[in-house]
């Protein structure tokens, strides 16, 4: 849910020459105010469905979290909180029993009952294509001993399944893919106006929410804005809200007098190996080089993340693993790969590459930049790469990559999230692997990802995820790049707190107190 350093490097650009024609108006924000109660919020994200089910892009889950509600939600440092269920028991590893909030309705007005959750949860399970399908796959059996009771049964003891919930949002019982993916019927704070696809959103506060009517009446998001039209929005006041990524963006912005808040991305950089095929289809080599956890070491010890933390717009921190700090299962003990040339070259040449060979990199519009300086990297070892930029719906349609650089974020919290969905042998029946492209398998390594995710004694199973954490430090099935951090500008009209997992809930958003000491803007 970040801007691509590629559109953060051409932000920073329109936002320097940007400064000076500003200031020779007056201050930020003086030519165009928001209707009090209002907000205009500028995001480099779009979305295709109303679904809320459908999609599992950042965008999609930012949008659908605005408009729907799960049973239990999360605050801004994503500890659980009540939201459909007012209350919960686990009376026994098994077993999860929730109690409804009485008095919610749906936008179209029908009230919500345990039914509305066994459907949400069915329809999860039926198969369809639904990228959410995994946050309700643990559940083997939902009962609804009553119109506010709802009994769900797992089929093992599953550590984290209130933080996958979060997920798991209420629709309508009976509600069809096509409807939903037409027009919304949630229970959330915020109600659909209109949807111009990939251009903006507008949402209104909805009248009968039952945690009472936030503090903005009306909220257009701009979406998938470009660099030059973000500063635009937002150094103008056209927009009052504005999430871009770290590092010089923010010395830019706080130039210009707009308050900015910084928070760690959940998500973390990284580069993927097709760990399955025989021969590589993107590789000179004869056989494929990245079966061997040598060659893998190799990539990891070329690398100089340092230098992409100093020469990247966006200022990424060296990531050490698959999750940032924040989350549960890190492990400060894996230490930072120094970068050493000779030995890649030695581990090339003992894998039998003494000439090294050639690659492509495929990526994605959002890392062109940074595939391009890890090209030039893995070349001062005898790595020869093509980078190859895609735009996102070609790059999720690739069916077959020897080498890729992209992203992943435990939205949950917990390194399981990763484990399971970039690490575990893909397994489409359980949804497992689902995010393994490069299909690397280690069976003793999925029988401890699976045992990790039922166990109950959180001191043992913080020791067992960092156990897995120091395994795939060791085999490399994948090998982190990078943390990037998120920074918001805000408007000194409006109060809120950034949360840890980069969405932006208008509901969250309260107007600043009016009184002497208040200024608008600069």
């Amino acid at each position: 849910m970040t801007f691509s350093r590629a559109k953060a490097a051409a932000l920073l650009a329109v936002l320097s020459a940007s400064v000076a024609s500003v200031a020779s108006v007056g201050c930020v924000g003086r030519r165009a105010k928001p209707p009090s109660g209002s907000i205009t919020i500028s995001v480099p994200y779009a979305i295709e469905t109303l679904d809320p089910h459908a999609s599992w892009s950042a965008g999609g889950l930012a949008i659908a979290a605005n408009l729907y509600e799960p049973l239990v939600g999360t605050d801004a440092t994503l500890r659980p909180r009540p939201a459909l269920a007012t209350a919960w028991e686990n009376p026994d590893p098994l077993t999860w029993i929730f109690h409804l909030r009485r008095g919610v309705r749906f936008h179209s007005g029908n009230p919500l009952r345990a039914r509305d959750v066994a459907y949400s949860i069915a329809r999860l399970r039926s198969g369809g294509r639904f990228d959410l399908a995994p946050y309700a796959d643990d559940i083997a059996d939902v009962e609804t001993p009553d119109a506010y009771t709802v009994r769900l049964r797992t089929r093992d003891p599953v550590t984290i399944l209130l933080a996958k919930l979060q997920y798991v949002f209420i629709v309508p019982d009976g509600s069809s893919a096509d409807e939903l993916s037409r027009r919304e019927d949630g229970t959330g704070p915020y109600r659909l106006r209109q949807w111009t696809r990939g251009s903006r959103m507008t949402m209104v506060a909805f009248e009968d929410y039952w945690g009472g009517k936030p503090d903005l009446e009306r909220v257009t998001f701009w979406l998938d804005r470009s660099p030059e039209q973000a500063a635009k929005d937002f150094l103008a006041g056209a927009s009052q809200l504005a999430q871009g990524e770290g590092g010089k963006v923010e010395d830019a912005l706080s130039r210009a007098g707009a308050h900015v808040e910084r928070r760690s991305s959940l998500y973390v950089s990284f580069l993927a190996f097709d760990s399955a095929s025989e021969s590589a289809r993107f590789c000179s080599a004869r056989s494929n080089p990245f079966r061997q956890a040598g060659v893998r070491k190799a990539v990891d010890l070329a690398l100089d993340r340092r230098r992409l933390a100093v020469d990247s717009p966006g200022r990424p921190r060296p990531a050490t693993q698959c999750v940032p700090p924040s989350i549960f299962g890190f492990d400060p003990t894996i230490p930072l790969a120094p970068r050493d040339l000779r030995e890649a070259r030695r581990l090339l040449a003992s894998a039998g590459y003494p000439d090294g060979f050639r690659v492509t990199l495929h990526t994605r519009t959002m890392f062109a930049d940074t595939a391009r300086a890890v090209a030039r990297m893995l070349g001062e070892a005898g790595i020869g790469v093509d980078v190859r930029v895609l735009d996102d719906p070609d790059f999720w349609a690739l069916s077959e990559a020897t080498l890729i650089l992209d992203r992943f974020a435990c939205q949950t919290g917990d390194a399981s999230e990763a484990f399971e969905q970039l690490i575990h042998s893909p397994d489409p029946r359980r949804h497992l692997g689902e995010s393994n492209r490069g299909r690397y398998s280690n069976r003793e390594l999925d029988a401890l990802i699976e045992r990790s995710a039922g166990e109950l004694d959180l001191a043992r199973r913080h020791s067992m995820l960092r156990d897995i954490m120091r395994a795939v430090a060791e085999q490399r099935p994948i090998v982190p790049v990078g943390i990037a951090d998120d920074v918001y500008a805000i408007r000194d009209a409006y109060r809120w707190q950034p949360r840890e997992d980069g969405d932006i809930r208008a509901a969250e958003i309260a107007l600043a107190p009016r009184g002497p000491g208040r200024r608008d803007s600069p």
